[in-house]
C-alpha cells in the first residue's frame, strides 16, 4: 500500500529520490528500487549447484540471504 501523500505534482520524484539515498549501497549490483517495490536480483546459474558448506547449504541461498540482510 502506498502511503505517500498525494495531491504534490513531484511527489514520485521525491520518492524515488529517497529510495535511490537509502539504497544507493546496493544499486544496481543487488537491487533497484521502483516507487514503492523493492526487487532484487537473482543468482547466477553457474552458483546452482555449488555447495557453500558442511551443512549442503547452496552458494546462491547463502549470498541471497546475505544480500537480503544488506538490502533490510
Amino acid at each position: 500500500m502506498c502511503t505517500l501523500p498525494q495531491g504534490a505534482t513531484d511527489l514520485v520524484t521525491h520518492m524515488m529520490s529517497a529510495m535511490n539515498k537509502v539504497l544507493r549501497d546496493c544499486i544496481p549490483e543487488i537491487t533497484m528500487s521502483f516507487l514503492d517495490d523493492i526487487p532484487m536480483k537473482g543468482y547466477a546459474m553457474e552458483e546452482n549447484d555449488e555447495n557453500m558448506d558442511d551443512r549442503g547449504c547452496r552458494k546462491f541461498v547463502v549470498n541471497h540471504v546475505r544480500d537480503y540482510e544488506k538490502v533490510v
